[in-house]
């Protein structure tokens, strides 16, 4: 008899994928990895890929036609209970995979309805108007610049197609536009993926940051999130639960699932993030996946809900499975590359590693990589995440921890 497998669909360097094949192994189905990336991932993840005895097949994961080939292969060895993933850019191939051989998963067009960054303001103009803001879209970079003086300065401009805060920039003047819409225009390939030639200019949000992630359509938490310097929005810790009072998080609950609706994307994960300015909710992004940077293992220690086991099970067209308990709190910290340079070393990592309230320590760069900033969430160098009975304690705790870890980066001879 066929072993059943789930194929997962490209894995992201944060450890998601990680996580859902442990889950996919605890149902009794086998994880079968597909990746383009392979050689690029960090080693760590790639050995415990290898320790969890998940096959890697090198596949084109961004081309359907190749994941499906790979899939029907598959299908000869297995017996194929799901495709998934948990990786942005291909959340809707995996979803048109399983469509095509009938497992769970997602409505590939309300996917892509949220991906396409001009399409998702469009759903949301017309379908829940008071979640949105202003925004244009284009090619010509002066033309886009133009256009934002009439949105208001400032402006955040970034690619309709990426993620992560790749490319993302708060500009103050028409000239800082033309520039940022000229680098945009100039990318090409990006993660070895082919980058739209188009730039979005939208109307910035003063408030405080949020993310809600979803599963099967019930808000499990509110994400408070921490925000690196403007003009860049590089993310450096989440807090869960928000230590915001209830109100805010129902408020925030409301508009993520009022989007969700709007978007129809009532089936999985979602993280959906927005800003809060008062009485007023503003989506930033609404993401058709679990949330990166290690939210799901912070949901799961701080109240113990496991979205990634949610997810999983769903795949695998299985009922949720029994929530348990958690901490009270969780928080991850993120240390950040400077603008340039070679890591010579890191030190620490053990000593942290035994602190009593410290859950994890990743490390995102290894020793003698050369690195040059691009104000995204590829800055970052390694995490922290730390419980407590409550999460502001645990960011505090988090942040101490990502201290105690040092990196001697040396400049590199022009």
């Amino acid at each position: 008899m066929k072993r059943d497998a789930c194929v997962i669909v490209e894995t992201p360097r944060t450890g998601a994928g990680e996580s859902a094949a442990v889950r996919m192994l605890e149902c009794g189905v086998q994880p079968v990895l597909l990746s383009q990336m392979a050689a690029d991932l960090p080693a760590g993840l790639l050995d415990r890929y290898a320790e969890l005895g998940v096959p890697v097949v090198k596949c084109a994961t961004f081309d359907l036609d190749e994941v499906v080939r790979a899939c029907g292969a598959l299908a000869d060895e297995y017996g194929l209970r799901g495709i998934a993933s948990f990786y942005e850019y291909t959340t809707e191939i995996a979803a048109r995979a399983a469509l095509v051989f009938g497992v769970p998963g997602p409505d590939p067009d309300a996917v892509a309805r949220c991906r396409d960054k001009p399409e998702m303001r469009r759903v949301l103009r017309d379908r829940a108007p008071e979640l949105t803001v202003g925004y244009v879209v284009g090619d010509d970079p002066v033309l886009v610049a133009k256009q934002a003086a009439e949105l208001g300065f400032p402006v955040v401009v970034k690619p309709v197609h990426l993620t992560g805060s790749a490319f993302v920039k708060l500009c103050a003047t028409e000239e800082e536009v033309r520039d940022q819409a000229r680098l945009i225009l100039a990318i090409g390939e990006y993660v070895g993926l082919a980058v739209r030639p188009l730039v979005q200019v939208e109307e910035y949000v003063r408030g405080t940051e949020f993310s809600v992630e979803v599963v099967g359509g019930r808000a499990v938490a509110v994400t408070r999130k921490l925000i690196g310097p403007e003009p860049y929005f590089v993310e450096l810790g989440h807090l869960v639960p928000a230590p915001e009072p209830e109100p805010v998080h129902r408020q925030a609950a409301d508009a993520a699932l009022t989007a969700l609706r709007a978007l129809g994307l009532g089936w999985g994960a979602a993280h959906v993030e927005l800003r809060l300015s008062g009485d007023h909710a503003k989506i930033i992004e609404v993401n058709p996946r679990l949330a990166g940077d290690r939210i799901p293992e912070l949901v799961r220690l701080a109240i113990g809900v496991d979205l990634t086991t949610e997810l999983v099970r769903a795949h695998l067209g299985l009922p949720p499975g029994e929530p348990g308990t958690g901490t009270g709190g969780a928080a991850i910290a993120f240390a950040v590359a400077p603008p340039s340079g070679r890591l010579r070393s890191i030190q620490g990592v053990d000593d942290v590693r035994a602190r009593p309230d410290v859950a994890e320590v990743r490390l995102y760069k290894g020793v003698g990589v050369t690195y040059e900033s691009n104000g995204s969430n590829r800055d970052r160098v390694a995490s922290v995440i730390a419980t407590a009975g409550n999460s502001a304690v645990a960011a505090e705790r988090a942040n101490d921890a990502v201290r105690a870890l040092s990196f001697d980066w040396r400049e590199v001879p022009t």
